[in-house]
């Protein structure tokens, strides 16, 4: 079990090395190259230990530090899995894949803004402080030397490549990269190529941002790689063209099977290492694809086994098996901990943490008085009646969001944030920056709070109040008003939102006793679900009146919205080298893609061949058999089967 401790900024980029089972040695340095990429998940059935590092935030006693709330939280995700098929592709909502983050490049000054920033891979969190990545996704084969720490960023929760604002997102500035010495790149074709980025300042965990778990159990592990996954697929996120995250489902390859796949004396063959497997890539990759975190799903948690290497064939792509360098891995990171642990900081008997400002000042901050003892000071030690400073906790936000030092005009950026479990002295405030699906409640609109000198917060407990999803539905009309002021339907909405609702024209409630209206609760839940609209069948439109009904020969209709089911059927037809359509017959519509006909109307009359149906076309809310003379409520469709 490794230790906890705090997270905090070091400040320079010393080399140092970790010893690796091999006999090899893991160097603090960095790769670059320019490259997004793909976050991918797994499915196993068989049963995995995990690491799971743990950092604190701030300065805190060792009791305070043994409940950390994320010390059995990763892993986690609001992922659906069912109905996803291999080849495809899905949108990527917001705390899908939570572990997932961007890392950038900026400027030589180390500044941030739009012009500055160039996106190079994905990576994934598996500590509050630590990202592990592709080490070819930041390895310069040219100059065969990493981008310096200190022009590295990295941020959770981004949703697009672009660099516009999003709520959720946060950046951390890097303070050390280590990889394997024995990393060199192309020349070794890129064996080891994993890599580790310590950041700065811990990431605040929530509903967005959160640790993938990671198995250390190398039996299970070889032996779920070696069996393959459930269905044999896995899934996975990736910045597509679009420059938004998009999820697809793809088939697993273990080695044997990828080797197979290439001739032997193919130069690709370098390529497929011991520490390797490999996905189907049909639809090829792209060279940002690199670094993309593969995690697999065991009861609820997803656990990391690989991250992507290399693209080297347009059908499939490399992985690096995490498994293979578990020890390495556990050992690099228990030496990151170490290392970002109470630097420029006073370390207190107990092992805890604080600044050097809080020593000797009266009050026992270690909470054990080794601050505050003979041999710091030279005084007497504190007695009990004066032994803490009066301070007041940030509670976690767990739906997302952060807090922001406010009116501080020490801190600048992200130093000016903080996260849940920190500490704020009496007299200082904060604003509370609420996440996706939450907001400052009604009490406090502006979510200013301030510390008092009893240690309270006041006007009262920092919190984001939970929010009622949008109501959009199919066909369903739907007002909502807050303080009888209409508000946006398709966005968040507070507690005491009214929503009333009806079915769109031409539509009908399935079930007649369902309300029609509801509220949103205080735990942001909605009263009742919105309704299901089912098109109304067989009923003339109500507002077409006095209409006859008709056959052939009787009576003309007046137009087209007396019978809305009505469809026209049009074939097509080739005179002079021109193809036109053509009304061939009617028919039925019985529902949104069902039409009903007579079968001779869709075969050749003298051949009683029927019409392919890439040569047929219906056509709907039409009142005239020509299919050009283009009417205001016409839909035409082709047909599928």
């Amino acid at each position: 079990m490794l230790k906890k401790s705090e997270a905090v900024g070091v400040v320079g980029s010393r080399r140092w090395t970790v010893g690796d089972p091999k006999g090899e040695q893991a160097s603090i340095g960095g790769p670059q190259s320019r490259q997004a990429c793909t976050l991918i998940h797994l499915r196993v059935t068989q049963g995995m230990s995990f690491l799971h590092v743990v950092f604190t935030a701030s300065p805190n006693t060792p009791d305070s530090v043994q409940n950390d709330w994320w010390t059995t939280k990763c892993g986690v995700s609001n992922r659906e899995q069912e109905g996803r098929a291999p080849g495809q592709t899905y949108s990527s909502p917001s705390g899908s894949s939570p572990w997932q983050v961007a890392i950038y490049t900026v400027g030589r000054s180390g500044r941030v803004h739009q012009g500055n920033m160039d996106f190079l891979c994905v990576g994934t969190i598996i500590a509050p402080s630590i990202v592990i990545t592709a080490a070819s996704c930041l390895f310069n084969e040219n100059i065969k030397k990493a981008i310096r720490p200190e022009r590295l960023r990295v941020v959770a929760a981004k949703q697009s490549l672009s660099l516009k604002f999003e709520r959720d997102a946060q950046m951390k500035e890097v303070q050390f990269v280590i990889m394997k010495v024995t990393y060199e790149g192309e020349i070794t074709s890129q064996a080891e190529n994993l890599v580790i980025l310590a950041t700065q300042r811990p990431f605040f965990f929530n509903k967005y941002v959160q640790p993938a778990c990671v198995d250390v159990n190398l039996k299970l592990s070889q032996e779920a790689l070696d069996k393959g996954f459930r269905n044999n697929t896995i899934e996975g996120v990736t910045f597509g063209l679009s420059k938004e995250l998009r999820e697809g489902v793809f088939k697993f390859q273990n080695l044997t099977s990828c080797q197979r796949r290439i001739s032997e004396d193919s130069e690709y063959q370098n390529y497929l290492h011991y520490d390797k497997f490999c996905i189907d890539t049909p639809k090829g990759g792209l060279p940002q694809d690199k670094g993309m975190g593969l995690v697999a799903l065991l009861e609820g948690r997803y656990y990391l086994q690989g991250v992507l290497s290399e693209n080297i064939e347009q059908e499939f792509s490399v992985v690096t098996n995490v498994s293979e360098h578990s020890t390495w891995l556990k050992q690099v990171v228990a030496k990151a901990m170490d290392d970002l642990q109470c630097k420029n900081m006073f370390i207190c008997a107990n092992k805890a943490c604080i600044v050097h400002s809080r020593k000797c000042d009266g009050f026992d901050d270690c909470g054990d008085g080794s601050d505050e003892s003979f041999i710091e000071c030279g005084t007497q030690p504190l007695s009990s009646t004066n032994k803490y400073r009066k301070i007041c906790q940030l509670p976690y936000l767990h739906t997302g969001g952060f807090y922001v030092k406010d009116k501080d005009r020490t801190c600048s950026g992200s130093d000016c944030y903080l996260g849940g479990g920190e500490e704020v002295s009496t007299g200082q405030s904060v604003r509370v920056s609420c996440g996706l699906g939450t907001a400052a409640p009604d009490s406090n609109p502006l979510g200013a709070y301030a510390c008092l000198s009893s240690g309270d917060w006041s006007p009262e407990q920092p919190r984001c109040m939970p929010q009622c999803e949008p109501l959009v539905k199919p066909h369903v009309n739907v007002k909502c008003e807050y303080n009888y002021v209409a508000v946006n339907c398709s966005n968040y909405m507070r507690p005491g939102t009214v929503a009333t609702y009806k079915c769109d024209l031409f539509f009908t409630l399935k079930y007649d006793l369902v309300r029609g209206d509801t509220n949103c609760l205080e735990e942001g839940k909605w009263l009742n679900d919105p309704p299901e609209c089912d098109p109304d069948c067989g009923v003339p439109n109500p507002l077409v009146t006095n209409t006859t009904l008709t056959i052939a020969h009787g009576v003309d209709t007046k137009n087209v919205l007396e019978y809305p089911w009505h469809v026209g059927i049009h074939s097509t037809n080739t005179s002079a080298g021109v193809h036109r359509w053509s009304n061939q017959c009617g028919g039925t519509l019985i529902s949104s893609h069902l039409v009903l006909t007579a079968a001779h109307c869709l075969h050749w009359g003298d051949v009683f061949r029927r019409f392919d149906k890439k040569d047929l076309l219906i056509t709907a809310g039409k009142y005239k058999r020509d299919f050009y003379d283009t009417e205001q409520h016409q839909q035409s469709s082709a047909v599928s089967s």
